[in-house]
Formats: C-alpha cells, structure tokens, sequence
C-alpha cells in the first residue's frame, strides 16, 4: 500500500463496504488543494497534506460510505497558515485537533504551546459547518480574519453540529454573528475558549446563536463589538443558549441594546456561575434624538424571552439609557437567584435592573450594591 508522511491512517473499503475513518497530518501551511479526491490520500501536487487537502479528502471519503465515521486532521506542530478562500465546506464528520510534543522538566507545569493559526484576509468567511455534518476543532487553535461580508458567522457558520475545545476565536467580523453564527435546529459547544476582538455590523458581535449552544469551562466571551444588538451574545429567536463553568463576558459593546447579551423574543439565556461585567449598551442619536442604550449587561427582550441566571454576578456595566445591569422588556420572564448586582450605571437611571410592565424579575437570595437598588420599573 502506498505510504505518505501527510497519511497516518487511510480510509479503506473492504468487508461488508465498511470504511476506517481517516487520520490525515498536515505538514504542509500552504493553501493547496487534494490532487486526487477521493483516493485516500490527501496530497497536493507537491506531495504534502495541507489543511485544505484534508477537508476535501475527508469529504470526499465520506460520500464513498453510508457509515458515519469522524475523520481525523491533525496538527503535530505550530504554524500559520492563511487562507486564499473560504475553507469547503465541512459535508462530512471531521475533527481537527493539535497534538504538539511539549519538552517537559521535572517540577516544572508544561509550557503553553505555540499555536496553529489559521487566517484569512478579510474578504471572506473561513469555515462553515453543513447540515448533517458534526465536526470539531480540539486544541491550541487561533481563528482569526474572516469576514462574512452581508452574511452570518465571520469565522465559522455552524449549519450542523460544531464542537470548539480550547480555541481562539478572534478578529472576525460579520454582519451578524461576528466570530461564529448558529442556524435553527444547529448545536454549537464551546469548552476552555475565548472568543474576543470580533465586530458584527448589526448583532452578535462574538456569537449569534438561533440553535442550542453550550458554552463551559471557563470560557471567555469580550472585547467584542456589535454596531447593533448584543456585543458578547445574541441569543435569537428558538434559540438556546446555555453558559455555565465559570465562564465570564465582559468588556463587550452594543451600539444599541444588550452589551453583553440580548436575549430576543422567544429565546432563552441561562447562565449559572461566572460574571458579565464591563459590557456596555452605547445607544446613538438619531435624527436628533437619543436611541437605544438599553441594558449594559442583559437585555431580555420581550414576550417568551426567558433569561435565568444563577450564581452570577453583575457589575462595572454601563447603559446610554436605562438599565446599567439589565433591562427587562415588556412580558419578557427574568428569574435572579444567588446573583450579585453592583456598581453598574446607566445614564437615564435604574442603575441595576429596570423592567418594563409585566417583566419585574423573580428569584431569591441576591445581593445589591448600594448604587444599584432594587430592580425600577420604567
């Protein structure tokens, strides 16, 4: 059988048309294409594997089987390597992972590795993950320059199921959903990342979300601007959005309303331990008068908008109008337990919570600043 130092495993059909998933290592930064798709190896011209030989082998192994196997690209050591288009789409079950060797002394913690940076210039999205497709990306990966241009998810779109382990997520940007964008009935999941220094020219500067999406493990969702709704989160309509693991959002920006996360109608934002604070709801004048600003910290914005937050703490956000912690749109269902809200500000007033009718928030056990007082119906 013929060997190649890009090939690890190969995809081979034999007994009862059954396929060995493939393990593809990339030792190649070039931008190259697979030479002969479908062969088992994912070599360019020039004999190596590139990142992009390898999705397109391992899509092309996965339309020779009805099994459903997760074919392995993997990373042994540190590179960059930029991207001249959009990355084919993910079709079939792929994981990417970076498994570098570490020289370790005795006594001594393992130094961080270098990373894998995977870059594009600014005129195109990087990945997008097809329905049908549940693919990951599991390692010291930074994912940065992607632009979505008059589109959804800068860096990745996530149209099946996306799996990110302690990965980079930063300066993408995107009309909506800067750094990532999940689709109705899509999962994304998002252990030990950070997710920083995105843009959205309208909502979800770092993540738009209208599947279910997990985000653990002290996560790190900031610095991230929406010109819109939602600097740190959008969490959409039938979206659910789950944050837990001590994972933090903070110093995040909305032009309008929700700097850290606007939680739409018919959306649900839950979020147990950690804090978002630093996050700051702008507003901007329009035709002479002063709009938005809502919500330095949270916005729940309205009927069948579900937020629940537990054991997080609140403070340091800042609102252009009302509601420097959160503000809680009409019939919108917000429940506080075990939470701390301090030293938030907001220019028009209610510097803590302020809700509108129907919305006043319920739970037990939490604590107020003394700039804060009690949630302010508006």
């Amino acid at each position: 059988m013929r060997r190649s130092p890009g090939l690890v495993g190969v995809n081979v059909c034999r007994l009862e048309d059954r396929c060995v998933p493939a393990i593809f290592v990339v030792n190649s930064n070039a931008d190259t294409d697979d030479a002969n798709k479908g062969d088992g190896f994912a070599l360019d011209n020039t004999g190596h594997t590139t990142l992009r030989a390898a999705v397109q082998e391992a899509n092309a192994l996965a339309g020779q089987s009805e099994e459903t196997r997760q074919h392995q690209i993997q990373f042994n050591t540190a590179m960059t390597v930029s991207l001249n288009s959009s990355m084919e789409p993910f079709t079939a079950d792929i994981g990417v992972i970076y498994t570098p060797v570490i020289a370790v002394t005795d006594g001594d913690p393992p130094p961080l590795p270098a990373p894998v940076v995977i870059q594009g210039d600014g005129t195109f999205r990087l990945f997008k993950i097809e329905s049908g497709s549940s693919s990951s990306f599991d390692g010291r990966f930074q994912i940065t320059g992607g632009n979505a241009v008059f589109d959804y998810g800068g860096a990745f779109r996530v149209e099946g199921s996306l799996g990110l382990t302690g990965c980079e997520i930063y300066g993408n940007s995107a009309r909506y959903g800067g750094g990532i964008s999940v689709d109705t009935g899509s999962t994304l999941s998002v252990s030990g990342c950070s997710i920083h220094s995105n843009h959205s020219q309208m909502d979800g500067a770092g993540l738009i979300n209208y599947g279910t999406t997990y985000i653990t493990s002290a996560t790190e969702i900031f610095d991230n601007t929406a010109d819109g709704l939602g600097g740190g989160i959008f969490s959409g309509s039938g979206g659910d959005t789950a944050v837990s693991g001590n994972s933090d959002i903070f110093e995040n920006t909305a032009g309008e309303n929700g700097g850290g996360v606007y939680n739409m109608s018919m959306a649900t934002f839950t979020m147990s331990g950690g804090s978002i604070f630093l996050n700051e709801a702008t507003g901007k004048t329009q035709e002479g008068n002063f709009l938005f600003g809502l919500g330095g910290g949270v916005y729940n914005a309205g009927a069948g908008g579900i937020v629940t937050l537990t054991g997080v703490t609140i403070e340091r956000n800042t609102a252009g109008g009302w509601g420097g912690a959160m503000y809680l749109a009409v019939n919108s269902s917000t429940s506080l337990n075990n939470c701390t809200i301090q030293q938030n500000t907001a220019a028009m007033g209610a510097k803590g919570i302020a809700f509108e009718m129907g919305a006043a928030p319920v739970g037990a056990g939490n604590t107020w600043g003394a700039a804060d007082q009690e949630p302010v119906e508006v």
